[in-house]
């Protein structure tokens, strides 16, 4: 096959792909007569909004049910700890093990949903989705690999997909557990972990109640978790959420403060304050991390327009905070440090990742190039 005929093989087999997984997410949409959650009325498009809902986004990996260990995974698996530990034991971590092997999981905006970056001029298709492991992978000054398991189609079925996504994450040994928006859909949604109608804040409180047994499944290993607590999305009603999804205030109150009383006992765990920043961008249209105040007039919005989703802005602030949060695992003395190993530069980052697709590009160029003719064999 002739060179380019091989490029363009290569990049049509990726756009298929991406294709596919665009239409799986509508055809559930469409299954339960909203544009991105169930139950919502969708709302009218706007030119700004379909530009970027077109930017391409990481794939969502929705996993129906746990899968089994399989290769480098079953691998893994045989260096769990056999014996659990006591969860309010506190984890042994240091500036240095703590992100050495961190690993991603929760909803959408983890998954960085409706997020890309693009060069200047360059059209929505082309841009680069961008996921909260990515950020913190970029952000971080020596190189590191940060997995992730979050998956944008949590709503589907969100108690086997987020068990699923601990079960895997914890198959790998991660040095720390990152879920902001883990226990979202615990909380948020009409049907509880196990299928059944979730509508009274009795309801959502017992299906909590799950979401924090599955957190605890980390803090046996002795892993650390940065866990999110619950925000008020209100705004999004009628956008990506329908109101019978979202929980009341009174309700928000106290699951939230279950939360916190949880982890109160739990010294592994570090809550991070999502409530508290959601808050904070929709009163102020800014929120303050790791000394940065994250505003609107520096960065540009925070949130996209659905209400719901962190824009890139956004996202990387909430590295930060991330951040920020598990540097209180560490003895005071480590923390400057583990904080200086990342930079939050959104210009720095944006550019990383261009980068990074420009040799991946580069890469598929190589790989469909033919190979170097090879010097006939003299003769005798």
């Amino acid at each position: 096959m002739p060179p380019l005929a091989r490029l363009g093989a290569a990049m049509r087999a990726t756009s298929v792909l991406r294709l596919i997984s665009v239409g799986c997410a509508i055809a559930c949409s469409a299954c339960s007569g909203e544009r991105g959650q169930p139950g919502a009325s969708p709302a009218p498009a706007t030119p700004a909004a379909t530009a970027r809902d077109a930017a391409p986004r990481k794939s969502p990996a929705a996993e129906a049910a746990p899968l089994p260990a399989t290769g480098a995974e079953a691998a893994t698996a045989k260096t769990a700890p056999a014996v659990a530990i006591d969860p309010t034991t506190a984890p042994a971590v240091d500036a240095v093990t703590l992100f050495s092997r961190p690993i991603v999981i929760g909803a959408s905006a983890s998954d960085g949903f409706g997020v890309s970056v693009r060069e200047h001029g360059a059209k929505p298709g082309d841009g680069v989705g961008v996921s909260l492991a990515d950020i913190l992978r970029v952000a971080l000054k020596a190189p590191r690999t940060v997995e992730a398991y979050s998956s944008s189609m949590v709503f589907v079925n969100p108690g086997p997909i987020l068990s699923g996504e601990m079960e895997r994450a914890l198959r790998h040994s991660p040095s720390v557990v990152i879920g902001i928006d883990f226990l979202f859909w615990y909380v948020y949604g009409t049907s509880s972990a196990s299928g059944a109608p979730m509508r009274t804040p009795e309801q959502r409180m017992a299906n909590l109640e799950l979401g924090l047994a599955q957190v605890d499944q980390a803090l046996a290993r002795g892993t650390p978790v940065i866990i999110g607590d619950i925000p008020d999305m209100k705004a999004a009603i009628g956008k990506m959420l329908s109101r019978a999804q979202v929980p009341d205030a009174s309700t928000l109150d106290a699951v939230n403060a279950r939360i916190r009383e949880w982890a109160q006992s739990r010294p592994g765990v570090r809550v991070f304050g999502l409530r508290e920043s959601v808050m904070s961008i929709s009163t102020n249209g800014s929120m303050r991390t790791g000394g940065t105040d994250w505003s609107v007039d520096d960065h540009g919005p925070l949130l996209l327009r659905d209400e719901l989703h962190p824009s890139f802005a956004g996202l990387v602030a909430v590295a930060s905070s991330v951040v920020e949060s598990a540097a209180t695992l560490l003895p005071e003395s480590s923390r400057p440090a583990f904080e200086g190993s990342f930079d939050f530069d959104p210009m720095w980052i944006r550019r990383r990742l261009l980068d990074e697709r420009a040799r991946e590009l580069e890469a598929v160029r190589a790989l469909a190039s033919p190979a170097s003719p090879q010097p006939a064999a003299a003769g005798r």
